[in-house]
């Protein structure tokens, strides 16, 4: 029995022993070595955003952010930056299902670094902006040390759990042997994530697919959301708009449109005027001209650049550009 144990520890020290070998050979989220735009990971999108603004900042001084979650792949800073003055530079300062807490920690981590905040506009969406506050253990939401405060080895260590399925661990050995590279699927001055307008960022994009059109359904009803906005969420609003009003912000709140078309509901979207100011929040949730044509949408939560065109247009009062 005795030598039984042993063997049986010393498989299965051995096999973790292995698996964190590996983990450290292959790098699977692109997180350990020293950031490289020729070798990135798009799974964690908070990494890609404080990594390339670290790289960048030296350089671009950035004073005009746009803090979102993956809908903000719909937006194009660089038509953002027409309504900029000319000396202000644009980032897109993004994490995939970001909340309310972490666009809260985002601009404290800049607002300690001395980073001006000119110009600010924050996608706030329904309901997941306002999801009960936790650490996350999932490898696409695991927050950048530099933004929670905590250690890099809590950081890696969440990341090593989240790496600890057979499929993550097969495909990295995979990617690893076959030299599999992710495409920068990013603008490396901006950040902003969808880049197939390259070639002309001042030209209005066309409804540019029809992806997934077929499994949109034609019956959505309008659905209230319940309120959200509780007294710790409310704490982390109080705290944006004390950063913001410290720098003088030009700022935008903008409440995101989706195809389900859920709608903020009346207490949330009064306790956002309150905060912030009527005037500053725009509120595209629910039914209107954008959430009812599927066209706008590359899946039912997303909407595409034509969609985000029109709400930078709308939000700085402009006309709108395909009517």
């Amino acid at each position: 029995m005795k030598k039984f144990l042993i063997k049986t520890c010393l498989f299965f020290g051995g096999s973790i022993v292995l698996i964190i070998a590996i983990y450290f050979y292959t790098d699977p989220f692109k997180t350990i070595y020293p950031f490289e735009l020729k070798n990135i990971s798009p799974v964690n999108r908070e990494y890609i955003s404080v990594e390339l603004f670290k790289k960048n900042y030296a350089k671009h001084r950035y004073n005009s952010f746009i803090l979102c979650s993956s809908r903000g792949c719909g937006i194009n800073t660089y038509q953002w930056k027409q309504y900029l003055d000319k000396e202000d530079n644009q980032f897109l300062f993004q994490a995939w299902s970001e909340t309310i807490m972490g666009t809260c920690r985002k601009l404290n981590y800049l607002d300690s670094h001395g980073v001006s905040l000119k110009n600010i506009i924050i996608l706030i969406d329904i309901p997941s902006s306002f999801v009960k506050e936790q650490e996350s253990h999932k490898a696409i939401t695991i927050q950048h040390y530099d933004i929670t405060g905590k250690s890099k080895l809590f950081y890696h260590y969440n990341m090593f759990l989240a790496y600890l399925k057979p499929s993550e661990i097969f495909k990295s050995i995979k990617d690893k042997i076959l030299c599999n590279r992710e495409s920068v699927k990013f603008d490396t001055i901006s950040n902003d994530w969808n880049n197939g307008n390259r070639e002309n960022y001042l030209t209005p994009p066309k409804q540019d697919s029809l992806i997934n059109r077929d499994n949109f359904s034609d019956n959505i009803v309008e659905t209230l959301s319940p309120p959200l906005i509780d007294s710790e969420k409310k704490a982390f609003l109080l705290d944006i708009q004390r950063i913001l009003q410290k720098h003088h912000s030009k700022y935008k709140i903008v409440i995101t449109p989706s195809y389900e078309q859920t709608k903020i509901h009346h207490y949330d979207l009064q306790e956002l005027y309150t905060i912030f100011g009527q005037q500053n929040v725009f509120d595209f949730s629910g039914k209107n001209t954008i959430s009812t044509d599927k066209y706008n949408f590359s899946d039912i939560n997303h909407f595409d650049l034509v969609a985000g065109w029109e709400i930078i247009e709308t939000i700085y009062g402009k006309k709108k550009c395909f009517e």
